[in-house]
């Protein structure tokens, strides 16, 4: 149901006189604020979903305010892996209950593992079923929210500037991490920040009991149970592989069997399924003009996912300017260069086509990853606003393009586990940027770590092993004793040696994308013109 539905109706009123009727007018002011509820709510869950699976768990080690350190790190990961396995589950409850209906309590689910959250802040358990309360939630809140997004905007036009505000929003919520890790680094206490989560999602469930228009429910909607659950499962072990990968190593037993496990159940369900959509489609079933835009999407959103976390691990290692000021400094022209990307990409698309716009977008983010790689350890922000900026015009070209090809090809299937097949798709390629980005930067800073001779050889032996976020933390709590300056310099060089390798990796990466998308053109190109 859209709510343009009535602009048909009223069509032979308004024609001849040319102007808008009174129901019109509301009807438009309807739509744009559920637009602003919906975008709303993809900038605020994209936000706290990259801000748990990018930025908390190194947190965690430089602040190292957990009773039970070890155990406290998997209080984000396990909110995350929750988050990721069961979109597929929510995409179905969608479709068989109704979008707005899964979606209120979605927003009840996260509320309540908010509560505990704030109430236990420092005690592991309860916090961490909090956080897999909060992820079931957000899964259950992504598809309805998708789903409703595109039943409400109605005609082409409309749609594309809908999803192009949303994926803006998105990407928003994305490049705000810095700035709420330069929160948490000046001491501003982690419950703080999440009461403020929590205001903004009570203010938006509000807004969608008031505003959002009820999707009808369909109890007997087809789902094919059986392939959602391995699925499911498959989606869960793969994502469990890439957030253990850097800490573990990507030979170990415990990521390696994971993510051959989970491929294997991927292939499984896509050959016992007996309908409906699963992420593997998207990238080796999907329709030939729709793939290019599925793999650029999914490279922009791993690119974007390992350039923020490269960003925090920056802001962290090499504190030049003071956390805040450093976040805000990133964070406001990475949202204007978005805004300016995605208009671009519509603008470029028109007389050159998808190709064109896929490659000045996949350039930009390119031009952006090698300013980066002139970050040093002096903490001069240039070389890391300037790689933020430019590759957030490039992102948001990307996205604005890209999304607009999906949901038009979704929109026609209309249902919710389309949807969630696409956004489970999407997010494990951030999780994969992560992962390869996270590996890199550790192999790199513990082959470049030289512990300053003056430190004692067991405590030596212990920092060649720690991580990052240990190291800075050490560092930190040596400034008063003649150590702490040469060992806070031995950690900076060590972790600029991993973020350059993160950095190429990541440049590598989006060039070989960027190649093949253009090769495919080629082909269908030539194809064309042979018949």
């Amino acid at each position: 149901m859209t709510l343009e539905a009535g602009n048909a109706r009223r069509a032979n009123t308004t024609a001849g006189t040319g102007s808008e009727t009174d129901p019109d007018r509301a009807e438009r002011r309807q739509r744009t604020i559920v637009l602003v509820v919906l975008c709303g709510t993809g900038f605020l869950f994209s936000h706290d979903v990259s801000l748990h699976s990018i930025a908390v768990p190194t947190l965690l080690q430089q602040l190292g305010d957990r009773p039970n350190l070890h155990i406290a790190q998997w209080t984000p990961k396990v909110y995350v892996l929750t988050f990721a396995a069961l979109l597929m589950l929510g995409g179905a409850l969608a479709d068989r209950l109704g979008a707005k209906r899964v979606l209120v309590g979605g927003y009840l689910m996260y509320l309540a593992g908010a509560a505990v959250h704030v109430a236990v802040p420092t005690t592991v358990l309860p916090l961490a079923l909090a956080r897999v309360v909060m992820g079931a939630a957000v899964a259950l809140i992504i598809p309805a929210n998708l789903l409703v997004l595109s039943a409400v905007s109605g005609s082409s036009l409309h749609r594309a500037k809908a999803f192009t505000i949303w994926a803006g929003c998105c990407a928003a919520g994305v490049t705000v991490v810095p700035l709420v890790t330069g929160l948490i680094l000046n001491d501003v206490l982690w419950p703080k920040v999440m009461v403020a989560i929590g205001i903004s999602a009570v203010a938006l469930l509000i807004g969608i009991i008031r505003f959002v228009p009820v999707m009808p429910a369909d109890p007997g909607s087809p789902v094919d149970w059986p392939t959602i659950t391995i699925a499911t499962l498959g989606s869960g072990l793969t994502v469990f592989a890439f957030l253990q990968a850097p800490e573990w190593g990507w030979a170990a037993p415990w990521v390696a069997g994971p993510l051959v496990g989970g491929l294997v159940l991927a292939i499984t369900s896509a050959v016992i399924r007996r309908g409906g959509h699963l992420p593997l489609d998207y990238l080796f079933r999907a329709d030939a003009r729709l793939r290019p835009a599925i793999f650029a999407v999914a490279v922009a959103v791993l690119t974007l996912c390992g350039m923020v976390f490269l960003t925090v691990q920056y802001l962290q290692a090499v504190r030049g300017h003071a956390p805040i000021v450093a976040g805000t400094i990133i964070f406001l022209p990475s949202c204007a260069a978005t805004v300016i990307g995605a208009k671009l990409g519509q603008l470029v698309r028109r007389p050159y086509g998808v190709t064109a716009a896929f490659t000045c977008g996949l350039t930009a983010i390119l031009d952006g990853l090698a300013f980066g790689l002139t970050a040093d350890a002096a903490g001069d922000l240039g070389a890391i606003v300037a790689m933020v900026t430019a590759a957030s015009v490039g992102f948001g070209m990307v996205m604005s393009v890209g999304l607009d090809m999906v949901s038009a090809a979704l929109s026609a299937s209309g249902d919710g586990i389309a949807w969630a097949a696409m956004e489970t798709t999407v997010q494990v390629a951030g999780y994969l940027g992560l992962a390869i980005v996270g590996s890199l930067v550790d192999r790199g800073y513990h082959a470049g770590l030289v512990v300053p001779g003056h430190i004692p050889a067991p405590d030596g032996v212990a920092m060649s092993h720690d991580s990052l976020g240990k190291g800075v933390a050490a560092a930190a709590a040596s400034g008063g004793d003649g150590i702490g300056a040469p060992l806070a310099d031995a950690v900076q060089n060590a972790f600029l040696t991993g973020y350059r390798h993160g950095l190429l990796a990541t440049i590598a990466v989006v060039a070989a994308v960027m190649i093949g998308i253009l090769v495919s053109a080629a082909r269908s190109k030539s194809s064309a013109e042979r018949f």
